[in-house]
């Protein structure tokens, strides 16, 4: 190895960036599973909820 960081998109790229920020693509969330779980109390799972869906454009 030749040190240094390495880009997981190959070799010449590290320091660039992600190579999909400059295209049009959605931000992709997977989803909760949650499943029939009830929150400890509402405030807490709004705050869950938010921190997990926070500039999420699609969920899976």
């Amino acid at each position: 190895a030749t040190g240094g960081s390495v880009s997981p998109w190959g070799r010449g790229r590290a320091g660039r960036g992600d190579p999909l920020s400059s295209r049009s693509v959605p931000a992709v969330c997977t989803g909760t599973d949650m499943k029939l779980l009830r929150p400890s109390s509402p405030e807490s799972h709004y705050e869950t909820l938010r921190h997990l869906y926070q500039g999420c454009q699609v969920v899976q």
